[in-house]
């Protein structure tokens, strides 16, 4: 299998994304950047302006909502979906563990993608709007 192979599978995992052609998938691929990262140097912080989408590749990382939760994510863990759609500050800090790389997407590039490609962004309402009525499912509201 090809790294883009690879990577295309990786974006399709994300359930963001997970409703996309092959072809669509292939078009946020060929926004993102590659980026690398090492323990302890944090990759974002909760607060930050920083607007960008994250998809883990290889490596694991913390992730910390200050006075709520902690996670540790690895290959495929994805963060930044909400401040990459809103633009509002990061809710978490992600901190590297390991060293290891992910995909980034600038939201202006992810914004333009948007655009230029409807399907693409109808696709994610639905995705959204699944998972927001999943959400208010559980804490039981119609």
């Amino acid at each position: 299998m090809s790294p883009r192979d690879r990577r295309i599978d990786a974006l399709r995992q994300v359930p963001l994304f997970a409703r996309l052609s092959r072809r669509e998938l292939g078009e946020v691929l060929a926004v993102a950047k590659e980026l690398e990262f090492w323990p302890g140097r944090p990759i974002v912080e909760a607060g930050m302006q920083a607007r960008d989408f994250y998809l883990i590749v290889e490596g694991t990382a913390a992730l910390t909502v200050p006075g709520r939760k902690r996670a540790t994510l690895g290959p495929g863990a994805y963060f930044g979906e909400m401040s990459v759609l809103d633009g509002g500050p990061r809710s978490a800090t992600v901190v590297p563990r390991s060293h290891g790389w992910a995909l980034r997407i600038d939201r202006s590039v992810f914004l333009r993608l948007l655009d230029e490609h409807g399907s693409i962004g109808r696709k994610m309402l639905v995705e959204l709007s699944t998972r927001v009525r999943a959400a208010e499912g559980a804490r039981g509201h119609h």
